[in-house]
């Protein structure tokens, strides 16, 4: 029968969007919130083995492989679209929040053995393989509205994601009796991405006569916070036996980890008039790969004429190049007439 392969594909899709087109003139806080929590856990686990003997000999092979492939791909937006709202003494809050995870397990052995007066020859293969992607955009905005506060005006978006993998794949191969062949390999491979967009922005058609006011020295904030972690492991393991008078073992492990983060981060003001005691845009990002990729090759050889060999090899390809920024571009007007902290215009 050919060799067991298990498979596992996963994939979440989200989309969260507030407040449009509405018209308010209330005395009360207002809050726009859209939050998303994404989690993903996957475990592949395949095993094969098979032996062979006999007076004239036995060959066998024997193959297996486990795989894994998981997707957030997600829109957080809390936003206020073209509306009108006067919150007299209270704040106006615009906040969009993700947590998204992956956790994936994925393992592989093979074992096989086979001999007999005249020999045996035997070949085996193990291989896991695990792919996690998430690629979310998060925003919290304000367009083409009017927005008066007695209070501050605060927008904020936020994302938190995280990426957990082990893979393990392993084989074993023996044989034994006049003529001997050992043929083993095993490879596993953990691919983990992180491109996300955060952003916290205000923007307007210049022109259009809408204004966004932070009254009686209250602060107008636009934060946007990123934090992203990877976790990697990659083990591969394998073994080659052979006892024989003439013969041949061979085997090969090989363990790849390839990591990347990649995420745009920023808060700007676009085209809109906007006033208030104080004005700052903030972004932030903070990335972290933690990377361990393993491999073990073993041949053993018993007896007159062996030859064996044996050959490892592990890499761990990891790259961090995110983009932060904060800006008010040349179409916009800005007055803070308060104090200022870091990143206040």
């Amino acid at each position: 029968p050919p060799p067991p392969l298990f498979q596992a594909e996963d994939g979440i899709r989200d989309e969260c969007t507030s407040l449009v087109g509405s018209e308010m003139c209330i005395r009360d806080r207002v809050s726009v919130t859209a939050t998303s929590g994404s989690s993903i856990l996957s475990v592949t686990i395949a095993a094969a083995g098979g032996g062979a003997g006999g007076a004239i000999g036995g060959v066998v092979l024997s193959g297996a492989g486990a795989g894994s492939g998981n997707l957030v791909d997600n829109t957080i937006e809390a936003s206020v679209d073209n509306s009108r709202i006067y919150t007299g003494d209270n704040a106006v809050v615009v906040s969009a929040t993700d947590r998204s995870s992956i956790m994936a397990i994925a393992g592989a052995a093979s074992v096989a053995g086979g001999g007999g007066i005249n020999g045996g020859g035997i070949a085996t293969v193990g291989a896991s393989i695990a792919y996690n992607d998430i690629d979310n955009d998060v925003r919290a905005k304000i367009t083409g509205s009017t927005v008066t506060s007695g209070g501050d005006i605060d927008l904020s978006a936020n994302s938190d994601a995280n990426i957990w993998a082990l893979t393990v794949a392993g084989s074993f191969s023996g044989s034994g009796g006049i003529v001997g062949i050992s043929l083993t390999g095993s490879g596993s491979n953990a691919t983990n991405s992180i491109h996300n967009t955060v952003e916290a922005y205000i923007s307007d058609t210049p022109g259009s006569g809408r204004t966004i006011t932070a009254e009686n020295g209250h602060a107008v904030t636009l934060s946007a916070i990123d934090n992203a972690t990877i976790e990697a492991n990659a083990a591969a393991g394998a073994v080659a036996f052979t006892a024989s008078v003439a013969g041949l073992g061979v085997s090969v492990g090989a363990s790849i980890a390839d990591n990347d983060i990649d995420n745009t981060v920023q808060t700007y003001i676009s085209g809109a008039v906007l006033s208030g005691g104080s004005v700052e845009l903030r972004s932030s990002s903070t990335s972290t790969i933690e990377a361990l990729s393993v491999a073990v090759s073993i041949s053993a050889t018993i007896y007159i004429a062996v030859l064996g060999l044996a050959g490892g090899g592990s890499s761990s390809i990891n790259n961090i190049s995110n983009t932060s920024a904060d800006f008010v571009d040349d179409n916009s007007k800005v007055t803070a007439n308060g104090g200022a902290g870091d990143g206040a215009v």
